[in-house]
């Protein structure tokens, strides 16, 4: 009987589990049909660069007022974007899964029918195909690698004090992909490209296909400025990884850290 039971709890599980793909792939286009057919349905691009300095994989960046709409409020300015990678070397594009980063995002502030809205926005406009990475959408909201391992409220603060956007602003302007004005705070995406930056650790995982997690981005507010952890956001954006591949690049969490740490001083 217990067998049975047993048995019975994990299919009614497998049938109601709800696996949110990580990233979308679709034919490859150029960066201005990107731009169109995304005009098209409501969203513009504020930003791109040649992730890891490399021109074979070009990253879009794009929000609308939607996004901006549901990122408005604190500690949820992550989600104001979404992503689009060139990806020259495997000839397709690369998405960021709307729906997967804001239930990771927004967490108990997420509006369904508003990401319901982008999600169908994003395929109005592209023939997508969703990726093998998933996680299942109760554990969006809360998730972590592993025991002991940060969550989304684990922000790592890397400055404080006063003329932080100006401080960023006049000594590494060349350093930012983007910038975006929100409620009371500027959500940037900076590329990292110094030794043990974005190209190091991402071609340690062998993760270029899925650069589209890049560039890092922080918040500054008028007094602090703070970004995701690294073991959270790295583990979030690859979730097939497993924690030997993570350790390839132990170090990286430490340098992304420090890196943006350098950018206010």
């Amino acid at each position: 009987m217990k067998k049975i039971t047993l048995l019975i709890l994990l299919i009614t599980s497998t049938l109601f589990s709800k696996e949110i793909s990580t990233y979308f792939y679709a034919d490859i286009q150029t960066q201005n049909e990107i731009k169109i057919n995304l005009s098209k349905v409501g969203f513009n691009i504020i930003g791109s660069y040649d992730a890891m300095q490399d021109k074979n994989y070009k990253v879009i960046i794009y929000t609308s007022n939607i996004l901006k709409k549901l990122a408005n409020k604190q500690d949820r300015q992550f989600a104001a974007i979404g992503k689009i990678l060139i990806n020259k070397k495997d000839n397709i594009l690369v998405f960021t899964n709307p729906k997967y980063f804001l239930t990771a995002f927004l967490q108990d502030d997420l509006n369904k029918a508003l990401v319901s809205q982008v999600q169908n926005r994003l395929k109005a406009a592209f023939t997508l195909k969703p990726s093998t990475y998933s996680i299942d959408e109760d554990d969006l909201k809360s998730y972590h690698f592993m025991i002991s391992m940060p969550y989304y409220e684990d922000m790592l603060d890397i400055a404080s004090g006063d003329n932080l956007n100006q401080k960023l602003l006049k000594n590494h302007k060349d350093k930012i992909v983007f910038s975006l004005k929100l409620n009371n705070s500027t959500l940037y995406g900076i590329k990292m490209d110094t030794k043990g930056g974005e190209k190091d650790y991402i071609s340690t995982l062998n993760q270029q296909k899925h650069s589209v997690l890049l560039p890092y981005l922080v918040i500054v507010n008028k007094h602090q400025a703070k970004i995701l952890h690294p073991k959270y956001y790295l583990a979030l954006s690859l979730p097939k990884l497993t924690m030997g591949e993570f350790m390839t690049i132990m170090d990286t969490p430490n340098d992304i850290e420090n890196y943006f740490k350098s950018l206010f001083k």
